[in-house]
């Protein structure tokens, strides 16, 4: 049944168990996702999320070969969500000795019998069967009148509703935020009484309550986004509703406000799949009473020719996947438009010069173009663009020099493509926030920095550089980035150096995973700023001591670094919560951990070379220990290193655990199962 809060619980163990798992994947809604890209698109969302690296697959077979050969070694954790066919269990997860011992993979599933037609083999079932009478109270409650209590005056009918609703949460959410500020009892006895026309638990027809008390404007809304702008950014449809003579911003908080719609951080829309599916029937019901000529199913809809008059209005041009395109059109007569997406057009394979005549772009799309080879000169008069993505254009190898009159440019992504060399104009991009250059496999090292001209700083404002998987680089040579706050440069195995970190006084994420060939970190000052440090397989680093001069650092992870023997003294970093070393096979010991009063997680799963824990019994705030695949001695109860009686320990090795003059230690065995198999529970 949907709407029961599978998904809800799954991902609240998901997070639960995230900080323990290096190679993690979500994939949500995958009913939904096979149906409008197919099972190899999951596959490749699969793969890049555990392999951290971009894959594409085109054939279902390709993918289970990946998975099969290149997870066996892993330590996974993988959610898949609203799986309704067999055949999607068996691309993704179909055997147990495809992952690594002590993997971890959920499910959620309306429908039972999916779980017993695949070769994926259940370890554990659970089926929810809805919220107790105490807790549906408080969930309405918290929707209908925002406190945990209802009034006095509105108590017994609170509960009659939420007893003839049956504990399905999204139901309660959405009746409740319907009645929320309905001060007329005379509304709450309507819908007392529709509820109790309807069958017991038809989550549909109870939605449908909320539905149809909107506005018709706002149920137009509602039904656009349903059937074509579910995943789609909130912000491209508002152009579309305004131009309808819709009123778009107060329509989308009406339906946020009713649970019917939510929006992302990125900005896209989102909607549980009950309401989806109510949303796409309400529109079969229309079309089937209507006369309209044509194609009009939710699948797609007609597609008119682009007139001038039209043209002059129009605000945001969507060309995706058109793969036929080889030229885009004269574009002179698109004065108002802002936003112009290109991306998936694989066919084309040039960029119209009349895109200099676009005046009002802000935003420019060109992504997955894989025939594109070259972007005109003539960009460089669309002084209102902030956006630039050319990610995936495999065959473009340099980007033009009049890239540098974008003086509004904040976001450039050329990720994936052929470019071997920066123009030096990027430096006069004084609005830069964000530079991609992820798996450009072919760039070198130096990122450009032109002369203080008529007293500006140029780069003045970019504040995050992604490099993951370049390849060619061996030396990463920085300008002065007084704002820099993330620098990710995973992959690089060839990278030995990077050279004006110094002057990154704002630096909070720095991460370096992946790098082979780094055998010590970047010769830095004392950072107040930094918050999170990643040094993980990085085989050739031998010394982490320069890590003291991080000391506002929260959390530090270090993972897979053979080759590292020494660490600096843990006690002297006053904010420093989460500590994970894993598989560092050189490491004996653990400098000043005893006397941190701010760490709370530690982990050093698989450091071999320890065969003792320091005494944790004045780490006051710590919560978790994880201390799996350590040769550690065996231990009986009251002899167990003084650890607080509060503290969560995961042992996989050792079940008995005591301290001495301690009454409790919990102790959780997540995974005790034979070597090759991977079990974890279905929910």
């Amino acid at each position: 049944m949907g709407g029961i809060g599978k998904t809800t619980l799954a991902k609240i163990i998901h997070n639960q168990l995230l900080n323990k798992f290096v190679h993690v994947s979500f994939l949500p809604d995958v009913r939904e996702t096979t149906r409008r890209h197919g099972i190899t698109y999951l596959q490749s969302q699969l793969i890049s999320d555990i392999l951290q690296s971009k894959n594409e697959v085109s054939r279902i077979d390709d993918g289970i070969n990946i998975i099969k050969s290149r997870f066996r070694q892993k330590e996974v954790l993988i959610l898949l969500d609203d799986i309704d066919d067999k055949n999607q269990l068996d691309a993704l997860v179909r055997k147990h000795n495809w992952f690594m011992a002590g993997s971890l993979i959920i499910v959620t599933t309306r429908n039972k019998a999916v779980l017993d037609q695949s070769e994926f083999e259940v370890d554990y079932k659970y089926e929810l069967n809805g919220l107790d009478k105490v807790h549906a109270l408080l969930l309405f409650n918290r929707h209908a009148f925002r406190m945990d209590h209802s009034p006095k005056d509105f108590d017994g009918i609170s509960r009659d509703i939420i007893f003839t609703i049956g504990g399905l949460p999204l139901a309660l959410e959405v009746v409740g935020s319907y009645l929320y500020k309905k001060k007329d009892r005379g509304v709450w006895e309507e819908v007392r009484k529709q509820l109790k026309n309807q069958p017991h638990r038809d989550v549909q027809k109870i939605l449908q309550i909320s539905y149809d008390a909107l506005d018709d404007g706002d149920k137009q809304i509602f039904l656009d986004i349903a059937c074509f702008l579910i995943d789609q950014r909130s912000e491209y449809a508002i152009y579309m509703w305004e131009d309808c003579g819709l009123y778009p911003n107060q329509g989308i908080e009406e339906l946020k406000l009713r649970c019917l719609i939510k929006i992302d951080y990125n900005g896209f829309f989102k909607m549980h799949g009950q309401v989806r599916d109510l949303g796409r029937s309400i529109f079969r019901q229309r079309l089937e009473k209507s006369s309209i000529p044509g194609d009009y199913d939710y699948e797609g809809f007609p597609r008119a020719l682009i007139n001038p008059e039209v043209a002059k209005r129009l605000k945001v041009l969507d060309l995706a996947f058109c793969n036929y395109l080889r030229c885009t059109p004269d574009l002179s007569a698109f004065t108002l438009l802002e936003i112009l997406i290109l991306k998936h057009c694989d066919g084309m394979e040039q960029l119209h010069p009349s895109i200099g005549r676009v005046n009002s772009l802000v935003s420019l799309d060109l992504s997955d173009c894989g025939s594109l080879k070259e972007i005109p000169t003539s960009i460089s008069s669309l002084r209102k663009l902030e956006k630039l993505s050319a990610r995936g254009c495999r065959l473009l190898r340099e980007i033009p020099s009049s890239i540098g009159d974008l003086q509004n440019l904040r976001h450039l992504d050329i990720s994936e493509s052929a470019i071997e060399k920066l123009p030096n104009t990027i430096g006069r991009l004084m609005n830069l926030q964000t530079l991609s250059l992820e798996s450009c496999q072919s760039l070198k090292g130096e990122i450009p920095s032109e002369i203080e001209i008529q007293g500006h700083d140029f780069l003045n404002i970019l504040e995050e550089i992604v490099i993951d998987c370049c390849k060619s680089i061996e030396r990463l040579i920085l300008p002065e980035l007084r704002c820099l706050k993330q620098l990710k440069a995973n992959y690089c195995h060839n990278l030995v150096e990077i050279r004006g970190l110094d002057r990154a006084k704002s630096l909070e994420v720095l991460d370096i995973s992946d790098c082979g060939s780094i055998e010590r970190l970047p010769d830095l000052p004392c950072f107040l700023t930094l918050k999170e440090l990643n040094i993980n397989d990085c085989h050739n680093l031998r010394s982490v001591e320069s890590l003291e001069r991080f000391l506002s650092c929260r959390s530090i992870y270090i993972t897979g670094c053979k080759s590292l023997e020494k660490l600096p003294n843990l006690s002297k970093f006053e904010k420093l919560e989460n500590f994970t070393m894993r598989y560092s096979l050189g490491v004996t010991k653990i400098p000043g951990v005893e006397k941190s009063r701010s760490l709370t997680h530690i982990d050093i799963t698989g450091c071999e070379s320890m065969e003792t824990l320091p005494d944790l019994s004045r780490c006051e705030k710590l919560q978790s220990l994880l201390i799996s695949k350590m040769p550690l001695s065996p231990v009986v109860r009251g002899t167990y290193y003084d650890i607080p009686t509060d503290v969560d320990v995961e042992c996989m090795e050792h079940i008995c655990v005591g301290a001495p003059g301690l009454m409790f230690v919990q102790v959780c065995v997540l995974v005790m199962y034979d070597v090759g198999l991977a079990n974890g529970p279905v929910i």
